[in-house]
């Protein structure tokens, strides 16, 4: 069963179904985190990749493109978690793969199903899934950025970013400043897009609900696959494959203050500042390859300045 799924994975995704969306029974919903770490670090690499989806509110059928594929994971007498979506999506055309356990400790059968079954969906895409080349490459990236600023030899301004690649201030822009930056970010649409949004932000509670309702935007107002992730966690796990998959992404990287910061015992830089030089990073890693990433800094008030983003986004995708 896992060499058949394996076989699956790799063979729909070399035919442009690379966007692996999961639907979960909500007592397994953090499976998809799970296979979300397995599957991006494993595949995405070479400039190709299978991009797991999950977390992504349900939609519409019409929502999804034809680069998707659907994995359901169920337990076996709670029903359909999806309340009839993938009965929709199997009669649209798209493929559909059910599973069902029967009690929650089988879920460490389904770790040695998936384990497996990304291996041989390595193999069917030509790429080994025991290496993660650049998740090295940003964490060097991250030591220069703060060797520059903070090191021996640092001084005024060093290690900045470039003016282009600045985080800037969601007070700065405007409503509808941010519409226009978002709008020329995203740029025209594109088959077999995807949006990752990077929140080097404090999770809670409010920041998965907006950012729950901006994927739902971007994905009914686009057709592109949306993931999000929280910095710097996202970085071991979709981060290999933002930069060393297929070059398909585009990248909202969020980044906040730091009302609480810490220093570091033994190192010249706070907490803070080191969770910024990862947020900058990154984001060179990624302008390094010419994908687009639009770079934002929230204000004391998060809550309110993911409001604003929102409406931002409703007015630069229209609709």
């Amino acid at each position: 069963a896992a060499v058949l799924l394996g076989l699956a994975l790799g063979e729909r995704a070399r035919s442009g179904r690379d966007k692996l969306t999961f639907v979960t029974d909500p007592a397994l919903a953090s499976f998809g985190g799970w296979a979300e770490q397995l599957i991006a670090e494993s595949t995405g690499k070479h400039g190709m990749g299978i991009v797991p989806v999950d977390g992504e509110p349900p939609g519409d059928v019409g929502a999804y493109g034809d680069d998707r594929a659907f994995v359901g994971l169920a337990m076996t007498d709670s029903g359909d978690p999806s309340d009839g979506l993938l009965d929709a999506l199997a009669a649209a055309g798209h493929p559909v793969i059910r599973l069902t356990i029967d009690d929650p400790m089988d879920l460490g059968g389904e770790f040695i199903r998936w384990e497996v079954a990304t291996a041989i969906a390595g193999a069917v895409l030509g790429i080994d899934p025991f290496d993660q080349p650049n998740v090295e490459e940003a964490k060097d990236r991250t030591r220069r950025v703060l060797a520059a600023a903070f090191g021996p030899h640092a001084s005024d301004g060093a290690g900045a970013p470039s003016p282009e690649l600045a985080a800037r201030s969601i007070a700065e822009f405007g409503e509808d400043g941010l519409a226009d930056a978002i709008r020329a970010s995203l740029g025209a649409q594109r088959p077999g897009r995807y949006a990752a949004i990077q929140a080097f932000i404090a999770p809670s509670p409010a920041a998965d609900v907006a950012i729950w309702r901006i994927r739902a935007l971007v994905r009914d107002r686009t057709g592109h696959a949306t993931t999000a992730g929280y910095g710097p966690r996202f970085l071991h796990s979709t981060g290999q494959l933002h930069k060393g998959g297929a070059p398909i992404g585009w990248f909202l990287q969020l980044t906040a203050e730091h009302p609480h910061d810490r220093p570091i015992p033994g190192w010249p830089y706070t907490f803070g500042q080191l969770i910024d030089g990862q947020a900058q990073g990154d984001a060179e890693a990624l302008a390094s390859r010419n994908l687009p990433i639009l770079r934002l800094r929230l204000g004391g008030d998060i809550e309110a300045d993911l409001a604003v983003l929102e409406r931002a986004f409703a007015r630069a995708l229209g609709g």
